[in-house]
Protein backbone atom coordinates (compact mmCIF):
# COMPACT_ATOMS: atom_id res chain seq x y z
CA UNK A 1 0.00 0.00 0.00
CA UNK A 2 2.59 2.70 1.01
CA UNK A 3 4.91 1.18 -0.99
CA UNK A 4 3.12 2.11 -4.32
CA UNK A 5 2.59 5.62 -3.20
CA UNK A 6 5.89 5.86 -2.32
CA UNK A 7 6.82 5.09 -6.21
CA UNK A 8 4.01 7.62 -7.71
CA UNK A 9 5.90 10.51 -5.15
CA UNK A 10 9.66 9.27 -6.71
CA UNK A 11 8.15 9.71 -10.36
CA UNK A 12 6.55 13.13 -9.18
CA UNK A 13 9.82 14.18 -8.36
CA UNK A 14 11.08 13.23 -11.43
CA UNK A 15 8.70 15.52 -13.07
CA UNK A 16 9.57 18.33 -10.78
CA UNK A 17 13.11 18.00 -11.97
CA UNK A 18 12.44 17.89 -16.03
CA UNK A 19 10.34 20.95 -15.57
CA UNK A 20 12.78 23.34 -13.25
CA UNK A 21 15.85 22.16 -16.04
CA UNK A 22 17.97 21.70 -13.18
CA UNK A 23 20.27 18.37 -12.50
CA UNK A 24 19.45 18.08 -8.36
CA UNK A 25 22.63 15.90 -8.20
CA UNK A 26 25.30 18.21 -9.87
CA UNK A 27 23.73 21.22 -9.33
CA UNK A 28 21.83 20.88 -5.96
CA UNK A 29 24.39 24.18 -4.95
CA UNK A 30 22.89 26.58 -7.49
CA UNK A 31 18.96 25.62 -6.53
CA UNK A 32 17.46 28.43 -5.51
CA UNK A 33 15.16 28.35 -2.48
CA UNK A 34 12.05 27.69 -3.93
CA UNK A 35 13.20 24.36 -5.72
CA UNK A 36 14.98 23.67 -2.49
CA UNK A 37 11.77 23.84 -0.89
CA UNK A 38 9.88 22.20 -3.34
CA UNK A 39 12.21 18.98 -3.21
CA UNK A 40 11.79 19.26 0.85
CA UNK A 41 7.85 18.59 0.62
CA UNK A 42 8.05 15.94 -1.77
CA UNK A 43 10.63 14.40 0.65
CA UNK A 44 8.43 15.01 3.32
CA UNK A 45 5.42 13.35 1.56
CA UNK A 46 7.67 10.55 1.28
CA UNK A 47 7.95 10.17 4.98
CA UNK A 48 4.42 11.14 6.08
CA UNK A 49 3.08 8.21 3.51
CA UNK A 50 5.38 5.44 5.28
CA UNK A 51 4.94 6.13 8.59
CA UNK A 52 0.98 7.31 8.32
CA UNK A 53 0.25 4.25 6.25
CA UNK A 54 1.84 1.81 8.64
CA UNK A 55 -0.29 3.58 11.40
CA UNK A 56 -3.30 2.91 8.94
CA UNK A 57 -2.64 -1.07 8.85
CA UNK A 58 -2.01 -0.75 12.60
CA UNK A 59 -5.66 0.79 13.16
CA UNK A 60 -7.35 -1.24 10.58
CA UNK A 61 -5.95 -4.67 12.04
CA UNK A 62 -7.12 -3.59 15.71
CA UNK A 63 -10.24 -3.92 14.74
CA UNK A 64 -10.11 -7.81 14.17
CA UNK A 65 -12.15 -9.63 16.67
CA UNK A 66 -8.83 -12.08 16.92
CA UNK A 67 -6.56 -8.83 17.82
CA UNK A 68 -9.35 -8.02 20.38
CA UNK A 69 -9.32 -11.11 22.09
CA UNK A 70 -6.88 -11.69 25.08
CA UNK A 71 -8.13 -14.84 26.55
CA UNK A 72 -4.73 -16.02 27.54
CA UNK A 73 -3.70 -13.44 29.19
CA UNK A 74 -3.54 -14.94 32.54
CA UNK A 75 -0.46 -17.08 30.74
CA UNK A 76 1.80 -14.22 30.55
CA UNK A 77 4.99 -15.39 32.73
CA UNK A 78 8.13 -13.11 33.00
CA UNK A 79 9.78 -16.45 31.80
CA UNK A 80 8.11 -16.43 28.16
CA UNK A 81 8.16 -12.12 28.37
CA UNK A 82 4.29 -12.93 27.68
CA UNK A 83 2.55 -16.31 26.30
CA UNK A 84 4.04 -19.00 25.25
CA UNK A 85 4.82 -19.26 21.39
CA UNK A 86 1.24 -21.73 21.03
CA UNK A 87 -0.77 -19.51 22.17
CA UNK A 88 -2.81 -16.70 20.92
CA UNK A 89 -1.77 -18.54 17.36
CA UNK A 90 -4.66 -16.33 15.67
CA UNK A 91 -3.13 -13.06 16.63
CA UNK A 92 0.22 -13.91 15.99
CA UNK A 93 -1.04 -14.94 12.20
CA UNK A 94 -2.12 -11.31 11.71
CA UNK A 95 1.25 -9.85 13.16
CA UNK A 96 2.93 -12.02 10.56
CA UNK A 97 0.87 -11.22 7.82
CA UNK A 98 1.17 -7.40 8.78
CA UNK A 99 4.80 -8.00 8.90
CA UNK A 100 4.75 -9.42 5.33
CA UNK A 101 2.75 -6.47 3.84
CA UNK A 102 4.86 -3.64 5.85
CA UNK A 103 8.43 -3.90 5.30
CA UNK A 104 9.46 -1.08 7.39
CA UNK A 105 8.20 -3.13 10.45
CA UNK A 106 10.50 -5.41 12.04
CA UNK A 107 8.49 -6.15 15.24
CA UNK A 108 4.69 -6.47 16.08
CA UNK A 109 3.85 -6.47 20.31
CA UNK A 110 0.39 -6.50 21.69
CA UNK A 111 0.78 -5.53 25.44
CA UNK A 112 -1.79 -5.12 28.25
CA UNK A 113 -3.26 -2.04 29.33
CA UNK A 114 -0.64 -2.21 31.70
CA UNK A 115 2.09 -1.97 29.51
CA UNK A 116 3.11 -6.01 30.21
CA UNK A 117 4.22 -7.61 26.72
CA UNK A 118 1.42 -10.35 25.56
CA UNK A 119 2.53 -11.30 22.34
CA UNK A 120 5.67 -10.39 20.05
CA UNK A 121 6.36 -11.52 16.61
CA UNK A 122 8.38 -12.23 15.48
CA UNK A 123 8.65 -14.57 18.49
CA UNK A 124 12.38 -14.75 18.53
CA UNK A 125 12.26 -10.85 19.50
CA UNK A 126 9.43 -11.64 21.91
CA UNK A 127 11.64 -13.98 24.53
CA UNK A 128 14.80 -12.14 23.94
CA UNK A 129 13.48 -9.04 25.72
CA UNK A 130 15.29 -8.19 28.75
CA UNK A 131 11.83 -7.04 30.43
CA UNK A 132 7.93 -7.63 31.23
CA UNK A 133 6.90 -4.07 31.30
CA UNK A 134 7.31 -1.23 28.64
CA UNK A 135 5.38 1.52 30.89
CA UNK A 136 8.38 3.58 30.99
CA UNK A 137 8.57 4.23 26.91
CA UNK A 138 7.36 7.38 25.37
CA UNK A 139 4.89 5.32 22.89
CA UNK A 140 3.41 4.00 25.91
CA UNK A 141 3.11 7.51 27.87
CA UNK A 142 1.62 8.99 24.67
CA UNK A 143 -1.31 6.22 23.60
CA UNK A 144 -2.56 6.23 26.93
CA UNK A 145 -2.67 9.84 27.62
CA UNK A 146 -4.26 10.30 23.83
CA UNK A 147 -6.02 7.13 23.53
CA UNK A 148 -5.50 7.26 20.17
CA UNK A 149 -2.84 6.44 17.62
CA UNK A 150 0.25 7.84 18.36
CA UNK A 151 4.11 7.61 16.69
CA UNK A 152 6.77 7.87 19.26
CA UNK A 153 10.05 10.09 19.25
CA UNK A 154 13.10 7.66 18.19
CA UNK A 155 14.49 5.06 21.18
CA UNK A 156 17.14 2.62 20.90
CA UNK A 157 15.01 -0.67 20.60
CA UNK A 158 15.15 -3.55 23.16
CA UNK A 159 13.62 -5.88 20.45
CA UNK A 160 15.38 -4.48 17.12
CA UNK A 161 18.72 -3.55 18.86
CA UNK A 162 18.96 -0.18 16.78
CA UNK A 163 17.29 3.09 16.37
CA UNK A 164 13.56 2.61 16.08
CA UNK A 165 10.17 3.98 16.08
CA UNK A 166 7.03 2.98 17.87
CA UNK A 167 3.55 2.99 16.36
CA UNK A 168 1.13 2.27 19.48
CA UNK A 169 -2.86 2.28 18.41
CA UNK A 170 -5.52 1.59 21.45
CA UNK A 171 -7.61 -1.99 20.95
CA UNK A 172 -10.92 -1.16 22.44
CA UNK A 173 -13.40 -4.04 23.04
CA UNK A 174 -16.63 -3.41 23.61
CA UNK A 175 -18.58 -3.70 27.06
CA UNK A 176 -21.68 -2.16 28.58
CA UNK A 177 -21.53 -1.00 32.32
CA UNK A 178 -23.90 -0.23 34.92
CA UNK A 179 -23.28 3.26 34.65
CA UNK A 180 -24.75 3.96 31.14
CA UNK A 181 -28.01 3.54 29.31
CA UNK A 182 -29.08 0.45 27.72
CA UNK A 183 -28.76 2.27 24.45
CA UNK A 184 -25.05 2.95 24.90
CA UNK A 185 -22.13 1.21 24.77
CA UNK A 186 -18.42 1.97 27.18
CA UNK A 187 -15.25 1.34 25.09
CA UNK A 188 -12.78 -0.58 27.13
CA UNK A 189 -9.00 -0.35 26.27
CA UNK A 190 -7.80 -4.24 25.89
CA UNK A 191 -4.57 -3.94 25.25
CA UNK A 192 -1.97 -1.42 22.17
CA UNK A 193 -1.25 -2.95 18.73
CA UNK A 194 2.72 -1.50 18.19
CA UNK A 195 4.53 -1.93 15.11
CA UNK A 196 8.29 -1.25 15.73
CA UNK A 197 9.72 0.56 12.72
CA UNK A 198 13.55 0.21 11.49
CA UNK A 199 14.06 3.63 10.11
CA UNK A 200 16.74 1.66 7.53
CA UNK A 201 13.57 1.32 4.97
CA UNK A 202 12.75 4.97 4.89
CA UNK A 203 16.77 5.95 4.47
CA UNK A 204 16.65 4.02 1.44
CA UNK A 205 13.81 5.39 -0.28
CA UNK A 206 15.08 8.66 0.40
CA UNK A 207 18.71 7.67 -0.84
CA UNK A 208 17.28 5.91 -3.93
CA UNK A 209 16.56 9.62 -4.80
CA UNK A 210 20.30 10.47 -5.39
CA UNK A 211 20.00 14.26 -4.30
CA UNK A 212 23.17 14.27 -2.33
CA UNK A 213 26.75 15.57 -3.54
CA UNK A 214 29.55 14.96 -1.40
CA UNK A 215 29.14 18.06 1.23
CA UNK A 216 25.42 17.51 1.36
CA UNK A 217 23.29 16.43 4.29
CA UNK A 218 19.58 15.22 4.71
CA UNK A 219 18.13 14.68 8.22
CA UNK A 220 15.18 13.66 9.45
CA UNK A 221 14.57 14.79 13.17
CA UNK A 222 11.33 13.91 15.68
CA UNK A 223 9.48 15.62 18.02
CA UNK A 224 11.83 15.13 20.50
CA UNK A 225 14.14 16.98 18.21
CA UNK A 226 16.12 13.90 17.64
CA UNK A 227 17.97 12.07 14.79
CA UNK A 228 15.45 9.98 13.76
CA UNK A 229 17.27 9.45 9.76
CA UNK A 230 21.11 10.71 8.79
CA UNK A 231 20.98 9.94 4.84
CA UNK A 232 24.84 10.66 5.00
CA UNK A 233 25.24 8.14 6.73
CA UNK A 234 27.01 5.15 5.77
CA UNK A 235 25.72 3.00 8.44
CA UNK A 236 22.12 3.86 9.70
CA UNK A 237 21.98 0.89 11.82
CA UNK A 238 25.18 2.27 14.23
CA UNK A 239 23.62 5.78 14.32
CA UNK A 240 23.51 7.79 17.59
CA UNK A 241 20.36 9.09 19.08
CA UNK A 242 22.02 12.88 18.51
CA UNK A 243 19.84 15.60 19.13
CA UNK A 244 19.40 19.08 17.09
CA UNK A 245 18.28 20.88 20.06
CA UNK A 246 20.09 23.55 19.75
CA UNK A 247 19.41 24.52 15.96
CA UNK A 248 16.27 27.37 15.62
CA UNK A 249 15.78 25.95 12.67
CA UNK A 250 14.34 22.60 14.09
CA UNK A 251 12.35 24.19 16.49
CA UNK A 252 10.84 26.45 13.44
CA UNK A 253 10.05 23.18 11.32
CA UNK A 254 8.69 21.91 14.49
CA UNK A 255 6.15 24.89 14.81
CA UNK A 256 4.92 23.97 11.02
CA UNK A 257 7.27 26.65 9.46
CA UNK A 258 9.66 25.87 5.93
CA UNK A 259 12.50 28.34 5.65
CA UNK A 260 16.38 28.91 5.53
CA UNK A 261 18.45 29.98 8.35
CA UNK A 262 22.49 30.09 8.53
CA UNK A 263 23.64 28.04 11.88
CA UNK A 264 27.05 26.73 13.51
CA UNK A 265 26.65 23.00 13.18
CA UNK A 266 29.68 20.87 14.52
CA UNK A 267 31.82 23.95 14.64
CA UNK A 268 30.60 24.63 11.00
CA UNK A 269 28.84 27.54 9.58
CA UNK A 270 25.97 25.71 7.87
CA UNK A 271 23.46 26.95 4.97
CA UNK A 272 20.18 24.90 6.82
CA UNK A 273 16.73 24.30 4.80
CA UNK A 274 13.93 23.35 6.86
CA UNK A 275 10.41 21.41 6.31
CA UNK A 276 7.77 20.24 8.53
CA UNK A 277 6.76 16.74 8.12
CA UNK A 278 3.09 16.02 9.96
CA UNK A 279 3.53 12.89 11.74
CA UNK A 280 0.35 12.03 13.54
CA UNK A 281 0.22 14.17 16.22
CA UNK A 282 3.23 15.39 16.07
CA UNK A 283 5.35 17.61 13.58
CA UNK A 284 8.60 16.79 12.73
CA UNK A 285 11.42 18.32 10.63
CA UNK A 286 13.31 17.55 7.76
CA UNK A 287 16.69 19.25 7.15
CA UNK A 288 18.52 19.80 4.30
CA UNK A 289 22.42 20.83 5.16
CA UNK A 290 24.70 22.35 2.54
CA UNK A 291 28.64 24.52 4.33
CA UNK A 292 28.07 28.18 3.52
CA UNK A 293 30.66 29.50 1.49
Amino acid sequence: MNKAQTETIIKQQSIVQNKTGLGFVEKLDAMENSNINTLLELLSTIVETRINGTAALLELTSKLPEVKNIQYVNSTDKKFIGIPSDLDLQKRNIARYILEQDKDIATIFFLTPKGDIYIGEPYSDQEQLPRLNYVDRDWYKGVTKTNDTYVSATFLSAAIHVPAIAVAVPVYGNTTGNNVNANQTTLLVVGYWVGIINPAGIKEDLSRLDLLGQSNKILLIDHNETQVVDLSSADNQNQSLKSYSQLQSVKNALNGKSGSALEMIDNVMTSVYYYPVYIHPHTWALLLLQPFE
